[in-house]
């Protein structure tokens, strides 16, 4: 059950918004002595066919490892970049008509000392976790990519590059792998089916390249890597992937959903069984066609509450598998929240003027799911160029009628590592009125200027709607240096019209010029305790379009934010702001900010743990003047993971405002508990409670993912609300579902 859990109290104002056990190896591939080669430079590796595949249990002691010349010339990414790193990686890489196999030893003094936390599959893999990972490009195009990582726990992770340097993790590609530790560390085999990549079969060298962390050490080690960065533009070659195939690259995935839902008295159960169909299949090795029937979200996961103290939307991210797929072609001119460089103004003001935002489809404006009926997607790459184009049909909901949308995208690859495309969006899910979008971008990047990265972006875009408006456009350019040591900065501008309304995209402010500038410094540090400080100042300014006065302005003196060598972090920063009301800002039901300009500073402090330990967690101060009052907010969060099995997580968030208006406070309260059996059966419990609407929200999802591809995913819901009259909290819904889904592959 996707539910935007965005709770308003007053219009545009607050929102709530297996463990492996140690093994010996039956005969380990010989030792092979540590050396580091040059960075990047010359990187190959050739593709050893075989005839029988190995056996996919984590051991390498299958005949096959042997016919293959491990790869073992890593050097450091961080913390000092090209140092020889601390300890010896062998790989091998293996393959056959219908699979690459990747096989890796981790060579580890102190097997007892590795850190493996991570238990539920489908959890995130960071740094944190020892972990392996392989970087494929089969295009070698230097921008697009698929990551595969395995733990010591055999967990899976998986990711797909939206761009060079941007990383999609909701992406779920299907592919085996599993891990054993011994006495000489861990090792690890990859099994990642041909029919889950998109490639040109005429091409037979791949982009790849291999990295592995060491948690402990704050280690990360690679083959290959620029910028402290390993990434599409940086891999090495592997040589000679010929004759390979994708089967009729038909995936087949039927599935089932048992919901039931109660109403608020308790008094009558409503059941509903609602079979689902998705099929995927490619129409040519590098282009993917998708079918969806009766789309079943109910085991998307929920969003987690936000507090929003401005008068404009939140972004939240999308979390549907179907929308994800492929979700890198229909990105448009880097209008993403992800950045070296955050804006002081936020993420949602980043992605200000998306035409594209794949969460404005079946979901109401308060965040209720809406019925698809069926839908198709045809994206994927020929030659040079990438192709996207979605059908969805919407169910009625409401006042709202049945309706068509499209989107469409092109983006050819220009020069060695940038792009120009364009997109076309038609239908707005959200209204009865039609909506039409056509936009170009152009992408620039250079890892090549003077040794240091240079990225650029130039975009214009156009709605029409019903009415025939003036300012229906959009457009912005920006000029990015987003480099991870010295100097980085970026500068830009971006302008969206009085009337620029993009159906299926997110705007959250309109008639406004929106300028950004920003600047910094990251020193590496090498030995002792300290690992890097940074220290610079970014800044954001909107102005209105109509008369050029200010709406929004911030500057952020980023003083000291450094990062230890164990992982642990501290930021200081001082915030100067400016707001300019035209019409009374009514922040809750019972306070209104009046028409006016303010001004106020704010200091903020924050410190963070590495979540390698046991007990882990980041508290953030921030106080100082708040419109024409003062604003205090404490906003923490504590886990405590004594095992790989059970982990727990309580974060409180505290706003205290005093206005001359009225004072008012905000707490928002989570907790999560866990508990994985295995790898592949967890069980999360996820509660959610906040002052504003003085609700309690309740999921729990019982997981079991006996292979990649399948999935059982038991879900409840169950919410509370205070009752006005008598205080007391009664049921506000309950409702459950049982999914079941099993992907064929032919």
């Amino acid at each position: 059950m996707l539910q935007a859990m965005c709770l308003v109290f007053a219009p545009a104002a607050v929102t709530i918004a297996g463990a492996s056990t140690p093994t010996a190896l039956a005969s380990p591939p010989p030792v092979t002595p540590l050396t580091v080669a040059g960075p990047n430079d010359g990187k190959h590796v050739p593709a050893t066919r075989i005839s029988q595949p190995p056996v996919i249990d984590g051991r390498l002691d299958d005949a096959a490892w042997r016919e293959a010349e491990p790869v073992t010339d890593f050097h450091q990414i961080r913390p000092v970049e090209y140092a020889q790193p601390s300890r010896l990686t062998e790989v091998w890489v293996l393959y056959d008509e219908d699979t690459l196999y990747i096989g890796a030893r981790m060579h580890d003094e102190r097997p007892d000392l590795i850190t493996a936390n991570i238990l539920r599959q489908g959890q995130r893999l960071t740094l944190s976790e020892d972990r392996f990972g392989v970087l494929i490009s089969p295009f070698n195009d230097g921008q697009s990519g698929y990551a595969f990582y395995v733990n010591p726990n055999s967990v899976r992770d998986n990711a797909i590059f939206q761009e060079t340097t941007f990383m999609r993790w909701e992406w779920d590609g299907i592919f085996q792998a599993a891990a054993v530790r011994d006495d000489d560390g861990w090792t690890a085999e990859m099994a990642i089916p041909f029919k889950t990549l998109s490639f040109d079969p005429r091409n037979s060298d791949w982009g790849i390249s291999f990295q592995r962390s060491i948690a402990r050490e704050r280690e990360f080690i690679g083959w290959t890597s620029a910028n402290r960065e390993m990434n599409p533009s940086v891999l090495g070659v592997l040589e000679g992937v010929e004759g390979v195939r994708q089967g009729l690259g038909l995936d087949v995935v039927p599935g089932i959903a048992l919901t039931s839902s109660r109403t608020p008295d308790g008094r009558r159960t409503n059941y509903r069984l609602e079979p689902s169909l998705d099929i995927y299949y490619k129409l040519t090795p590098g282009l993917n066609a998708a079918l969806t029937v009766n789309t079943d979200f109910s085991a998307s996961e929920v969003d987690e509450r936000q507090v929003n103290l401005t008068r404009f939307d939140l972004f939240f991210p999308e979390k549907r598998d179907f929308f994800l797929q492929d979700a890198d072609i229909f990105e448009f001119g880097r209008l993403t929240g992800t950045a070296v460089y955050d804006t002081t103004v936020g993420r949602a003001a980043m992605e200000n003027g998306k035409p594209y935002f794949s969460r404005t489809i079946g979901l109401s404006q308060e965040g209720l799911p809406i019925d698809l009926v069926g839908g198709g997607r045809v994206s994927g790459r020929v030659g040079g160029v990438s192709l996207g184009a979605m059908a969805i049909r919407q169910d009625s909901f409401g006042e709202l009628d049945a309706t068509s949308l499209m989107v469409g995208r092109a983006v050819a690859n220009v020069f060695d590592e940038s792009t120009l495309g364009v997109i076309f969006t038609d239908g707005d899910p959200r209204s009865n009125a039609s909506n039409r979008v056509l936009g170009a971008d152009f992408r620039y990047r250079n890892g090549d200027v003077f040794g240091r990265i240079l990225q650029g972006e130039l975009w214009y875009q156009q709605s029409r709607t019903d009415e025939r408006l003036a300012g229906r456009s959009a457009w912005g350019t920006r000029l990015t240096v987003p480099n991870w040591t010295g100097w980085r900065g970026t500068l830009g501008v971006k302008t969206i019209g009085d009337n620029f309304r993009p159906g299926m995209g997110f705007v959250n402010r309109r008639g406004v010029r929106d300028k950004v500038a920003g600047a910094g410094h990251t020193w590496r540090v090498a030995g002792g305790r300290l690992e890097s400080l940074f220290t610079g100042v970014d800044g954001q300014r909107f102005s209105r379009l109509d008369d050029g006065s200010l709406q929004t302005q911030a500057v952020t003196l980023r003083l000291t934010e450094l990062t230890t060598r164990d992982g642990d972090g501290l930021s200081l920063r001082y915030i100067t702001s400016q707001e300019s009301l035209r019409e009374p800002f009514a922040i809750t039901r019972d306070v209104t900010i009046p028409i006016g300009r303010y001004r106020f500073d704010e200091f903020f402090a924050r410190a963070s743990t590495t979540d390698r330990r046991a007990v882990s967690g980041s508290l953030t101060w921030r106080m100082g003047d708040f419109y024409d009052g003062e604003r205090l907010n404490l906003d923490g969060r504590v886990t405590w993971r004594p095992s790989p099995h059970f982990w727990s997580t309580l974060g409180y968030d505290f706003n205290r405002v005093e206005l001359p208006e009225g004072d008012f406070i905000i707490r928002a309260m989570q907790m999560r508990i866990g508990v994985a059996m295995s790898a592949r059966l967890s069980w999360e419990n996820f509660a959610q409670y906040d002052s504003v609407t003085d609700s309690i929200g309740i999921n729990s999802r019982l997981n079991w993912v006996p292979e990649a591809g399948q999935q059982v995913v038991l879900v409840a819901n169950y919410s509370l609300a205070e009752d006005e009259i008598t205080s007391r909290y009664r049921a506000a819904e309950r409702d459950s579902a049982l999914s079941l889904k099993y992907t064929f592959r032919f």
